[in-house]
């Protein structure tokens, strides 16, 4: 059993959080990160919230951050969102498939696991400054960068939109964490060019 794990599902339901992220990465549950060790988890919350007798709409979203085929697996069992940071279109969505295939195996409805894509956003009026911005961002990161091998949507507004639409057309997403490549710039980007965008292609909920 992992305690933190499970206090975190009973905090989660007590509180009425709106969602929870599980990720093996680190020592995010508070012991050594192994093979199996997100499956674990994502099994405890699943059992928590299982034992509460909780209205299933009334729980928290449960979402699984999955770098490895197996944590794939394990978070089309259990989770509700799959979140993955790919860069390869075809990997993706042969991920994706995976999780959803998974899903179907435990009984669970697979159209119900969503499975969302990491994009780091650089934006600016033009392909060419935006490369160029994403090079500034790129020496300036520190090593471990939290967007490393994430999808890079590094253009216009137009250009990152396209991109999105392809990956969703291509089976690949369901949707998307977008992180901005600057705070100052890029937020902006996101909210104010990017998001019609979408919204334009149908992307936007």
């Amino acid at each position: 059993a992992l305690p933190a794990v499970r206090g975190l599902a009973e905090l989660a339901l007590a509180q009425g959080w709106a969602g929870l992220e599980l990720s093996a990465a680190g020592d995010a549950f508070g012991v050594e990160p192994t093979e199996g060790l997100l499956a674990e988890a994502l099994r405890e919350v699943a059992a928590v919230w299982a034992a509460a007798g909780d209205d299933a709409d009334a729980r928290p979203s449960l979402i699984a951050r999955a770098r490895t085929e197996e944590e794939v697996a394990a978070a089309g069992r259990y989770a509700d969102v799959v979140r993955l940071r790919e860069a390869d279109l075809g990997w993706a969505r042969e991920l994706r498939y995976a999780a959803r295939g998974a899903a179907r195996a435990a009984g669970r409805d697979s159209e119900a696991v969503r499975v969302d894509v990491d994009v780091r956003a650089v934006l600016s009026a033009d392909a060419a400054s935006a490369r160029e911005r994403a090079l500034l961002v790129d020496a300036l990161a520190a090593p471990a960068d939290a967007a490393a091998r994430a999808l890079d949507a590094v253009g216009s507004a137009a250009n990152a939109a396209d991109l999105l639409h392809r990956w969703v057309s291509a089976g690949a997403a369901d949707g998307f964490v977008l992180v901005p490549g600057s705070l100052r710039a890029d937020v902006q980007g996101i909210v104010g060019s990017l998001l019609p965008e979408l919204a334009a292609l149908g992307l936007r909920a």
